[in-house]
């Protein structure tokens, strides 16, 4: 089966049309502050659906415009990890355009996609304010996407997160842009696709940029697979004109946000929370609010300002674990309390929450095995 991707500008945003076996599907993104101007390469378009075609049981994809060689190499690639990790879900996929492009960069210095969270602000402040030594770029530009984690239905709200992203990047003297997508409306596993979003959205910008940084989500030794964005294959969503990074996987958040204490409007206008109401702002009390308050307490940071309300004993005893890398995340709280010598009563508290979390994901007849074993 032969599906389709067919490009459009209007010369304000670039869209594509996607088409599969009956199914079809519209993309499109929207450089707010101005305009993409005339398509040339469908490249970022194609990084953005190639997941959406793998899941369809596709043969051939025809991209109906012309694309980066070096991507359509790295993309070739990029089949094959998420084929390993999801064989049930993925299918491989020939690849055909009408022109493979041999692009060079047109840009200078880097963007990185940011949200206003600590991985977000973490590669920021080692590339725009505290440097990294050999490893610093020339952090030029940042982009906040509206439709990832705020949805286009709540421009207020993004607004407000702009604002809040705004105070804490005062003085960087940092490009400020904004990119508008639907792109998390097609029908993918969004924890596979998000880091293939932002180096779509990064990919707009390769007019006058030549890197696109991604911040890590977790630390080298904590990474899991399969995940939507991981040293393993971020790289693979990279052309010669925009070369995308995965950043900052040499530090643990604990540790990013150890030295983020040192720039105080990144602590006062940091944005992590998901489940609150306000998508703007961090309730204090869900499970991520409640980790990153730890994760400040163990950087020296009691009652920070950017959460709406401080955690009690009993919110952080309510915390529940819904997949493999927040259990990471809570686990490396003890170790880091261990190794600063902190053994404060929520110290405690989280080594509860671990063992409940533990035994509930363990099967039964493992569990009375190791209870046995234990005595």
């Amino acid at each position: 089966m032969t599906a389709h991707l067919w490009p459009a500008s209007d010369g304000r945003m670039w869209s594509a049309r996607l088409e599969a076996d009956g199914w079809s599907a519209h993309v499109f993104y929207e450089r707010v502050d101005d305009p993409l101007g005339p398509l040339v390469r469908v490249d970022a378009l194609l990084i953005g659906t190639l997941l959406a075609f793998m899941s369809r049981d596709v043969k051939t994809l025809r991209v109906h415009g012309a694309v980066s060689r070096t991507l359509l190499r790295n993309l070739d690639e990029l089949q094959h990890v998420w084929l390993k990790w999801r064989p049930e879900l993925y299918s491989p996929i020939t690849i055909e355009v009408d022109a493979a492009a041999d692009d060079e960069p047109g840009g200078e210095g880097a963007i990185s996609a940011f949200s206003g969270g600590v991985d977000a602000a973490f590669t920021v402040y080692r590339h725009a304010v505290a440097g990294a030594g050999w490893h610093s770029l020339p952090l030029r530009e940042v982009v906040m996407i509206h439709g990832f984690d705020i949805g286009l239905d709540e421009p207020d709200v993004f607004d407000r997160a702009v604002d809040r992203s705004e105070r804490m990047l005062a003085g960087t003297g940092l490009r400020f842009s904004r990119v508008r997508t639907n792109l998390r409306d097609l029908p993918t596993r969004w924890g596979d696709n998000f880091a293939l979003g932002a180096a779509s959205v990064l990919t707009l910008f390769a007019d006058r940029r030549d890197t696109g940084l991604i911040g890590s989500s977790e630390d080298y030794g904590a990474f899991f697979r399969p995940c939507g964005s991981t040293p393993v294959q971020d790289w693979m969503a990279s052309s010669k004109a925009m070369a995308i990074r995965h950043d900052g996987a040499g530090f643990s958040r604990t540790e990013k946000v150890t030295e983020l204490a040192k720039w105080p409007s990144a602590i006062d206008n940091m944005r992590v929370c998901y489940r609150g109401a306000a998508h703007d702002r961090n309730c204090g009390r869900c499970e991520k609010c409640i980790r990153t308050a730890l994760n400040l307490r163990l950087a020296g940071v009691e009652s920070p300002t950017c959460f709406d309300a401080q955690f009690a004993a009993a919110d952080l005893r309510r915390v529940y674990f819904a997949n493999g890398p927040m259990a990471t995340e809570w686990k490396s709280l003890i170790t880091e309390a261990e190794r600063r010598g902190i053994a404060e009563p929520w110290v405690r508290d989280v080594r509860r929450v671990i063992w409940r979390e533990q035994i509930k994901a363990t099967p039964p007849g493992r569990l009375l095995k190791r209870l046995r074993s234990s005595g």
